[in-house]
């Protein structure tokens, strides 16, 4: 068997908040096998589902969840932001807000109903100083020994701005390196690497087995400034990094469609042992979300299925 594919519910998140069974159905019948839900305001249908629910919907298609993106709780307990100011956040960006934000322990519960086969991820984090990172350790390594307690792994997202350096190095380096490993993993995403000015396939045999899951998708060939710490830098905003995708959908493009080495990436993936290819656009160029996952499921799976012959 190759290695799995799976689909982050923020690329039909407009779609899924619509017809939510429907969404899981056409999921399932591309023959993604499992999904990352989101638990954040950009996606309210999963933010206020409860797992039995969520649960009973993912059964109705054979679907499984891999992970999640935790949003509220985390932050504010990470001291990114006050929860005042989340949620004055979410006001502004549209979104709604619950309003009391969960405990550590109501989110691993959470999971452990629903029955996560790989844990939470921390969507989002915001390091303009040392004092900052500092937080964002303890803080990672207090709640990956919650979860790693219970059975769940614990996982940051990395888009670009942890690749500013700090000190000399990547700000995710530094991370990684102050974290301990058998409580913060990495969920690396490809795009974002590339909009770095980084090599993902380089990247991901650098952290190798840190890296357990891969948010594999693709860069517009016409995008002309791939490396956006050319054009940002500290300090970042939540507003900034979000702003990065929502200004510029044409700089997205279906998995295996733009600059990516997605061959390369998949045999570094087998290669690394990572759990699970999750396809995410975080915003639509030219088709709908629903034909956008197919063109990505299909040409990944092409891939896969060729490495697993080989």
């Amino acid at each position: 068997m190759g290695i799995p594919i799976g689909l982050s519910m923020y690329t039909v998140r407009n779609t899924s908040v619509k017809d939510f069974q429907g969404t899981l159905d056409r999921i399932a019948a591309i023959g993604y096998e499992y999904v990352e839900i989101i638990r954040h305001p950009g996606n309210p249908d999963t933010m206020f589902m409860p797992a039995k629910e969520l649960k009973a919907h993912l059964n109705k298609c054979g679907l499984k969840v891999m992970s999640s993106h935790e949003g509220p709780g985390i932050y504010v307990g990470l001291n990114l932001m006050s929860e005042e100011a989340y949620k004055q956040y979410c006001k502004n960006a549209g979104y709604i807000c619950p309003e009391v934000l969960p405990t550590d322990d109501e989110m691993i519960e959470y999971h452990l109903e629903l029955g996560t086969e790989g844990g939470l991820v921390f969507a989002l984090g915001i390091f303009n100083s040392e004092e900052q990172l500092k937080r964002a350790v303890e803080r990672f390594n207090v709640f990956g020994e919650k979860c790693s307690k219970r059975g769940l792994n614990f996982y940051y997202h990395s888009h670009f701005q942890e690749f500013e350096l700090m000190n000399g190095k990547p700000v995710l380096d530094l991370l990684l390196e102050q974290t301990d490993p058998k409580f913060l993993k990495l969920e690396m995403d490809a795009f974002w690497a590339q909009r770095a000015g980084q090599d993902p396939v380089a990247l991901l045999k650098k952290y190798d087995r840190r890296c357990e899951l891969l948010h594999v998708k693709d860069v517009s060939k016409d995008v002309t400034v791939v490396n956006l710490l050319e054009k940002y830098h500290s300090p970042f905003s939540l507003k900034l990094i979000v702003d990065c995708s929502a200004e510029y959908p044409a700089e997205f493009t279906e998995v295996g469609e733009g600059m990516l080495d997605i061959e390369g990436l998949v045999k570094q993936a087998v290669k690394s042992n990572v759990r699970c290819l999750l396809v995410e656009q975080d915003e639509m160029n030219k088709l709908s979300e629903l034909e956008s996952i197919e063109v990505s499921f299909n040409n990944l799976n092409r891939i896969v299925t060729a490495l697993d012959k080989a």
